[in-house]
């Protein structure tokens, strides 16, 4: 940990590094008025105050630990954590001087729609069926998300923003997420389980991720616990160092020395509506594929291999045959895996001062238990060789999720109504992290491992369908056609979430 760097806490906003872990959300996208834009700047400029620091969000979330580990009732906190970020509209209208060079940002969510197969009108080149983000009027200029347990909380804390802007903003995003019992998505999986951890120390000397893996372990010096890999902060908050592709060894600042960027971080938005109903139909006929060709297998097996998970989140490498209620319920084992090798067993030392036997996990290198096309598998192969590379190419891809599901839960009866997932990440590179994700690795039959197929679960489905192959241990390799769409866009925004000190600047203009 020598190398690594004392990261600015008090000025990174916590919904970057930490995540806002309340219940309920509120997203706002608000064009601003040029015309008034000093009016704007003294309406805005209070709020900056109320951004949630990380230092403010670990203190938070470290809270609700305490009180979890007492075996106390979750008591619902009254405290709404707000972020915010502004998009290349707004960083025009608010004057700012430095730009960013990152050429989607620059492009916008509308225009590059198409190179992740978001459904395009012909004629006009306009994203279909979007609720914000696919032309200008509806492209806000500042986003901003309350975080928090009480709805009312988040509902009066962001009202009052909207009251103190009145006249000078006009609203042109307005989301609403809950959580679902047991951090699943609509599709009935857990989901957030794996999430890679920020190199990077507290002003104490302390890493900012607790590392589980004894010093003495070849692999502490690549992993935080079994199954999560240490990144260079950089490929999450700028003036940082940077991922290297090819060793561990910290690379170049990823903010360029550039003031501006300092402590800042690029948000990616987009309003994913999910078709409960088409996804099951499709697992139903996809499992009815393979029996067949004589592979006898239930639907609900059939979605565990596209997702690469069972709904509870039993790894398929771990439970490759059903859902494993024990491996589940231990977040050191529900991710304490790789893909080309085996995870060797492991003393971990816990962040409460306890150590934990980690029996270690076999590899899957030939995709027997995971198949190559598991959703999984398909945006992080882990410690696989990809189509760019080796194993340092996936961590510099990865981004930092802080999604939430919006919508009523399916109740199992045919409707039209809309839910979905808000998703939202953080990276330095959305045109490196993101966009690479999708376009490169989500929408690509053949990467980032050979073969792999379009991912099932949110890859787009090309005529005649996603061509799949599932490999046996007897040898035996099944192909079969995956059609069907049950995740599609219908809205997006790209943003840039500051450092406090230059969100302030921002906001504030210039003093002469």
């Amino acid at each position: 940990m020598a190398d690594e760097p004392v990261l600015e806490i008090d000025d990174i906003q916590g919904h970057i590094l930490v995540g806002f872990r309340g219940k309920h959300q509120r997203i706002l996208g608000l064009k601003l008025g040029s015309e008034n834009i000093g009016d704007v700047r003294k309406a805005l400029l209070p709020w900056v105050g109320r951004v949630t620091s990380t230092a403010r969000a670990l203190d938070y979330r470290t809270a609700a630990k305490v009180q979890k580990a007492a075996g106390a009732a979750a008591a619902e906190s009254e405290t709404v954590l707000v972020a915010m970020a502004v998009t290349s509209s707004g960083l025009a209208t608010l004057g700012a001087v430095a730009t960013l060079e990152d050429p989607d940002f620059l492009e916008g969510a509308g225009k590059s729609a198409a190179t992740l197969r978001d459904a395009i009108d012909p004629k006009t080149g306009v994203p279909v069926g979007w609720r914000f983000g696919d032309v200008e009027e509806k492209t806000p200029d500042i986003v901003i998300v309350f975080g928090g347990d009480l709805e009312s909380a988040v509902s009066a804390e962001s009202d009052l923003l909207l009251s103190d802007l009145g006249s000078n903003a006009l609203k042109v995003v307005d989301e609403w997420g809950a959580r679902i019992p047991g951090e699943k998505e609509h599709f009935g999986f857990v989901d957030g389980l794996s999430q890679p951890a920020p190199r990077g120390l507290l002003p104490d000397g302390s890493p900012f991720v607790h590392r589980t893996l004894p010093g003495g372990d070849p692999a502490a010096e690549a992993y935080a616990r079994p199954g999560r890999p240490l990144v260079w902060p950089g490929q999450y908050v700028f003036g940082y160092a940077s991922e290297l592709a090819d060793s561990f060894r910290p690379g170049p600042d990823s903010g360029g020395g550039q003031a501006f960027l300092k402590n800042g971080s690029l948000l990616v938005l987009r309003r994913l509506r999910q078709d409960v109903e088409a996804f099951r139909d499709g697992m139903g006929k996809l499992a009815g594929d393979f029996v067949a060709k004589g592979i006898q297998v239930s639907a609900e097996t059939a979605a565990a291999w596209c997702v690469g998970r069972w709904p509870d989140g039993s790894p398929l490498t771990l439970a490759p045959s059903a859902a494993d209620p024990a491996i589940a319920a231990d977040e050191y084992l529900a991710n304490g895996f790789l893909f080309a090798q085996a995870t060797p067993a492991a003393t971990l030392d816990l962040p409460d001062g306890t150590m934990k036997q980690f029996p270690g996990s076999p590899g899957d290198q030939e995709g027997y238990s995971c198949p190559y096309f598991a959703h999984v598998r398909k945006v992080n192969p882990r410690d696989e060789q990809v189509d760019f590379g080796g194993s340092g190419i996936t961590r510099q891809a990865q981004m930092l999720r802080r999604g939430i599901p919006y919508g009523p839960v399916w109740n199992g009866v045919k409707d039209d109504t809309d839910r979905g997932l808000l998703f939202m990440s953080y990276q330095t590179s959305i045109t490196n992290q993101f966009h690479r994700l999708i376009k490169r690795w989500v929408n690509d039959t053949f990467a980032p491992l050979r073969t792999s197929g379009i991912d099932p679960l949110i890859g787009v489905a090309v005529a005649p369908g996603r061509a799949l192959t599932r490999k046996f241990a007897d040898k035996n390799q099944v192909r079969t056609l995956l059609d069907g769409n049950w995740v599609r866009a219908t809205g997006a925004v790209y943003a840039f979430a500051p450092g406090i000190t230059e969100l302030r600047k921002l906001i504030a203009g210039p003093t002469s």
